[in-house]
């Protein structure tokens, strides 16, 4: 090793003043090319897009704000005469979406009545969901089968109809 770097003084010292200056500069501007390259510009990448990918999800959260806020302002712009006049799977999908109730799946039967699965909902959210359901827009449960799951939570299976049709 000190052999090869013994070698490297040689070449050095045998060179003159303007070589030497000339090597000094080569051996800056490819040390300025190689961090650039490896180092600031996938750097400058990466922050262009983090930028691009925050604008993005800052217009989309408008963009949803923006939407639950003209959903919210549906029903108080709707009678009560016209909230019951819609299609039920209307009305289950949004009173159960306002107690924070996920449904899994709905299944409409041909004679008006309404399947209804709930992989997991709150035991209390659930019979007020039903409650409100029958004493608001008159719908009723047909079959309902329930299983306990842990923590107060329900897995619900129903069978829901309106009164009268």
């Amino acid at each position: 090793m000190t052999r090869f770097l013994s070698n490297i003084a040689g070449l050095w010292a045998g060179r003159s003043g303007r070589e030497q200056v000339m090597i000094m500069a080569f051996a800056t501007l490819l040390l300025a090319w190689i961090l650039q390259t490896l180092l600031a510009g996938p750097l400058l990448g990466l922050h262009e897009r983090a930028r691009r990918d925050y604008a993005a999800a800052v217009e989309q959260h408008r963009e949803i704000r923006d939407g639950l806020a003209d959903y919210a302002a549906l029903p108080a712009t709707n009678s009560d005469a016209n909230e019951v006049s819609r299609p039920l799977r209307t009305i289950v999908g949004v009173a159960a979406t306002s107690r924070q109730i996920a449904i899994a799946g709905i299944v409409p039967g041909a004679d008006g009545r309404l399947s209804v699965h709930i992989d997991r909902a709150d035991y209390a959210a659930a019979m007020g969901w039903l409650l409100d359901m029958e004493r608001r827009y008159g719908i009723e449960v047909l079959s309902i089968t329930m299983a306990r799951l842990d923590h107060g939570q329900i897995e619900l299976n129903l069978v829901l109809t309106r009164v009268g049709v």
